[in-house]
């Protein structure tokens, strides 16, 4: 074999080998996904390290993708948000500059790759929420913006990434609800958002979205609460407490619910137990919390004892001075009242003293009167309807009590036929609280109409709603005011929109 021939046959060799170490095998997508959303179901249950070990996976496995770099950032955003430890924070800022990086030496190579501006979008998205978070609005707006560009990009090239639409739909309704101070800063960079849009696009997103459906749903349980819907709220939170059973920050947000809004406290305590017992060091604020809101299903269910020893763990594991703690006191030396044993509640009122009621209690005990009149809310509000209405007829019954005391009686029953949605008997007992010349508590006349305004809502008297509505208006100089005529405005506002919508379609057809 000649000189030329050996160094030919080597060259090729040597080409072989290169060829075949510079190709990598095509990544195995299919498995990438699932790993994917291993680690979101993970992240979502509370599993940080194993999200994180997961995500970490797909980083090694595809370091040239996005997307395991993304998820492992929001691992510290979702921290952050749920624990307000700073060190996650910080991390969480780390991270998503690398994420910054990578999609855009994704973009360099493929300006039309929509993924890639799926994260760019998102992880900018995520960075003005958590500025917003750290009161930098000016740097969270202008992010947030940039995450909106990329975010409708992606939407333009395939239509069909719906993961975009939540990043979308956020930017849309929180920018929306700016406060009027700030309004200059969205009109300085040209964005007009629309709040309904923005929850059309989150629904979007938590219906058909690959890996954003959670958190989708997550932030429509807290905007349909803002926006006072409770039974829009309530079936996102269901589906996420259902779906996430480890997730403390899920059960006991929805344990919360199911004693203060839902009036369901049986099957509130199972969920809050749930959440005090999770085996997981990142949720023992969350049993701390736990035991407040125990405590509270306890009490409407009139067991004083169970109440009492879960506000007292609550107190002893709080190590900051709130006002919820004080509360709390307040709580338990009322639940020691209820028993009889008002020397136990008389030091939990004093350091509760700060509390009109405490203060009143302080004075004086609680009345024969008070106390069928906590008993009978608690009926109420554990979700005892027949128990409430049952009290509540005995209480009226009695000769020896005031107008006022009767409208107190009736406004309360009434506001639990609302929340049963029995609007007939709703109705029937917000006119009789309107029938008593109340003297003690000059908020009860404008509320009972607000009420009113609102059953005629939901039993579609638009006119009579508006007129219930105007009523409000027509007091003043008590306590709440500025709230109540805001939220009565409100309604007016929303009554002519309505009306105004509907005489333009009549004149369209």
């Amino acid at each position: 074999m000649n000189l030329m021939k050996s160094i030919k046959i080597i060259f090729l060799f040597v080409l072989f080998i290169q060829i075949c170490f510079s190709q990598s095998p095509t990544p195995d997508w299919d498995k990438i996904h699932t790993m994917t959303i291993e680690g979101i179901d993970a992240l979502y249950d509370f599993k940080f390290k194993e999200a994180e070990a997961k995500f970490d996976n797909v980083i090694q496995t595809v370091p040239q993708d996005p997307r395991g770099y993304f998820f492992k950032a929001m691992i510290y955003h979702y921290r952050y948000h749920v624990l307000e430890v700073n060190a996650d924070y910080e991390k969480f800022i780390s991270l998503s500059d690398t994420v910054i990086e990578v999609a855009e030496e994704v973009l360099d190579k493929d300006e039309n790759n929509s993924n890639a501006m799926f994260y760019l979008g998102g992880i900018y998205g995520y960075r003005g929420l958590i500025l917003s978070d750290k009161g930098s609005i000016l740097k969270a707006v202008w992010d947030g913006k940039k995450g909106y560009g990329y975010l409708e990009d992606a939407i333009e090239i395939d239509p069909q990434n719906y993961d975009a639409y939540l990043g979308l739909g956020l930017y849309n309704y929180l920018a929306s609800r700016i406060p009027k101070f700030w309004h200059w800063i969205v009109s300085l960079i040209g964005f007009d958002p629309d709040g309904t849009k923005g929850k059309q696009q989150l629904e979007l997103a938590a219906t058909k979205g690959n890996y954003t459906r959670y958190e989708a749903k997550w932030w429509l349980s807290q905007i349909y609460n803002w926006e006072r819907e409770p039974d829009r709220a309530f079936k996102y939170l269901s589906e996420l407490a259902t779906k996430f059973p480890d997730n403390p920050f899920y059960t006991q947000n929805y344990g919360e619910v199911l004693v203060n809004q839902q009036h369901r406290a049986d099957e509130a305590i199972p969920w809050l137990e749930k959440a005090i017992n999770a085996n997981n060091p990142d949720a023992e604020r969350f049993a701390t919390l736990g035991y407040y809101r125990l405590g509270h299903a306890y009490r409407f269910k009139n067991e004083f004892p169970k109440a009492i020893d879960l506000y007292k763990k609550f107190i002893s594991t709080t190590t900051v001075d709130t006002l919820r703690k004080r509360y709390a006191h307040f709580l338990t030396g009322l639940c020691y009242e209820m028993m009889g044993d008002r020397a136990a509640a008389i030091p939990y009122y004093e350091v509760a003293s700060n509390y009109p009621d405490a203060q009143a209690f302080l004075k004086e005990p609680m009345s024969d009167y008070q106390k069928a009149f906590e008993t009978m809310n608690n009926h109420f509000q554990a979700g005892y309807f027949e128990l409430g209405i049952k009290a509540s007829t005995e209480l009226l019954a009695r000769q020896n009590i005031t107008d006022d005391q009767r409208s107190d009686i009736l406004f309360s029953a009434a506001g639990f036929y609302y929340d049963k949605k029995d609007y007939i008997g709703a109705e029937t007992t917000y006119t009789r609280v309107l029938s008593f010349n109340t003297q003690k508590d000059k908020s009860r006349l404008p509320n009972t109409h607000f009420q009113l305004g609102r059953v005629y809502l939901n039993m579609e008297k638009k006119d009579l709603a508006k007129r219930e509505f105007k009523k409000v208006l027509e007091y003043k100089n008590y306590d709440g005011e500025k709230y109540l005529r805001n939220r009565a405005e409100e309604g007016i506002d929303k009554l002519e929109e309505k009306k105004g919508l509907g005489s333009h379609l009549s004149r369209d057809a």
